[in-house]
């Protein structure tokens, strides 16, 4: 029979490993680009990131027990070799101490949260979660930030129409185009294109004015989130006039352009941060479709949302409907103070519950602050979309408080990692079992020989 040290030292160091999570230090190699997926803690994180062999990194903030974070798993295994060299993917387990400061320094609030790293800049991946979209994104973000376009159309095609291929995402539909007459010519630079040469002639072209410098290193940055152009100095006055330059306007001009909307020409000071926040501002069309992967960005551009909530198989009322909304966003007096978006209500039906929106009397307008907790909606006082924003500005339509689902509790959350957890749990439940039964078996021995002591003693 084993000694009770004994049971010890072989079911301690089990629970030990079933039950605490191990912080051990993990090294990384640099210097070549990573073919597998990255554990980062405190200890290796700033020589990852500072790796030159590796600029581009897909971050993963993830807690091991939860379920959506397992499912993302092999995707991101299996892209990683694929995406050698043009991107590379770091796994952040928050629940490990050697990794929970980089989680609380970008304030992680939910698993998974996947952030991209470039030139010392975080920010959220804008994109769908599948293979193909990371994919496809990575490779956007290996090109040039920056297309040359020779014509209104090359604009359009090549830079501003969304991959119908893809989810909708905030800067969908929107371009920004850069022109100055003044700087080189195409045959000055040689030919652009994907490879070093091409490279370096699109280099050297955004190099030969201010203008198109302050626009490169601005395409650069936010590359994942807009998309840029860059039209030569060559095109005909006719093209220009399609963009709304006048003829004989030599620039630079950078502006957004959207199809059938009138081009926003930027007129502020010719710096890169002053233009980057007129990209931020304007990276959004003028009535952004509403999906999953864009609301919160959108709820984050500091204007209540103005949402045309429609029913997207009835066509007729629904382009109806979104006319009104264009013309009130392109004229309306107070279009300045909101952000004109559309939503499908069949598809966002569970999200509209929380509002007295009947999804079967649509189109209506909704008016959302949702960083006040705060809505209109009144389809009585008026559902055409200028009016309902007239009757909010005059206070005919009251403010209405917004009251977020109720959280799941202590409880629920234990339950679910009960239920993912199952088999370690049943594992530990056995062991301390049979623990508790060689205590109680090792117990009752050593009562018994005090009692068979007790009983010589007496009879002494």
């Amino acid at each position: 029979m084993l000694s009770l040290p004994s049971v010890a030292t072989l079911v301690l160091p089990l629970l030990h490993v079933l039950l605490i999570d191990q912080s051990v230090a993990t090294s990384i190699e640099t210097g070549k680009p990573h073919s597998t997926v990255q554990i980062l803690t405190e200890d290796n994180v700033d020589d990852a990131l500072n790796d030159p062999a590796n600029g581009l990194w897909l971050l993963k903030f993830y807690a091991p027990w939860c379920g959506h974070c397992k499912k993302l798993a092999p995707t991101l295994n299996k892209m990683a070799p694929y995406l050698a060299g043009k991107l590379s993917i770091g796994k952040i387990d928050c629940t490990d101490s050697l990794a929970k400061p980089i989680c609380d320094k970008h304030l992680i609030k939910g698993y998974p949260t996947l952030k991209i790293y470039r030139d010392g800049d975080f920010f959220d991946y804008p994109g769908k979660r599948d293979a193909d979209s990371m994919i496809t994104f990575a490779e956007k973000m290996s090109m040039p930030a920056v297309k040359v376009v020779s014509s209104y159309d090359d604009a359009l095609g090549d830079v501003v129409r969304t991959d119908p291929s893809r989810d909708v995402g905030v800067g969908d539909g929107v371009g920004f185009i850069a022109y100055d007459g003044s700087a080189a010519k195409l045959e000055e630079v040689g030919e652009i294109g994907a490879d070093e040469r091409g490279v370096k002639a699109l280099e050297a072209l955004l190099a030969s004015s201010v203008g198109l410098q302050v626009f490169g290193q601005v395409a650069r940055k936010l590359q994942a989130e807009a998309s840029f152009g860059v039209l030569h100095a060559g095109a005909t006055a006719d093209e220009l006039k399609k963009f709304g330059i006048k003829d004989g306007h030599k620039g630079p001009v950078l502006m957004k352009v959207e199809e059938n909307v009138p081009t926003v020409v930027y007129d502020g000071p010719l710096n890169s941060m002053e233009f980057l926040d007129f990209v931020k501002l304007n990276n959004v069309a003028l009535i952004t479709e509403l999906a999953g992967n864009n609301f919160r960005a959108m709820s984050k551009k500091g204007k209540p949302l103005a949402i045309a909530v429609v029913d997207g198989q009835d066509t007729v009322k629904t382009e109806a409907y979104l006319q009104e909304a264009r013309e009130y966003a392109q004229n309306g007096p107070d279009r300045a103070n909101y952000m004109f978006c559309r939503m499908d209500g069949k598809t966002w039906k569970g999200f509209l519950d929380q509002f007295p929106i009947d999804s079967d009397n649509l189109p209506t307008i909704l008016l959302l602050d949702s960083t006040k907790k705060q809505y209109w909606h009144n389809d009585t006082v008026s559902n055409n979309f200028g009016e309902f924003l007239e009757a909010v500005k005059d206070g005919k339509v009251e403010v209405q408080i917004l009251n977020p689902r109720q959280r799941r509790g202590f409880i629920a959350s234990v339950a679910d990692f009960a239920t993912e957890h199952l088999y370690i749990i049943v594992i530990i439940i056995c062991l301390l079992v049979l623990f508790m039964v060689y205590l109680t078996i090792v117990t009752g021995r050593e009562e018994a020989k005090e009692r068979a002591v007790q009983s010589k003693k007496k009879e002494e």
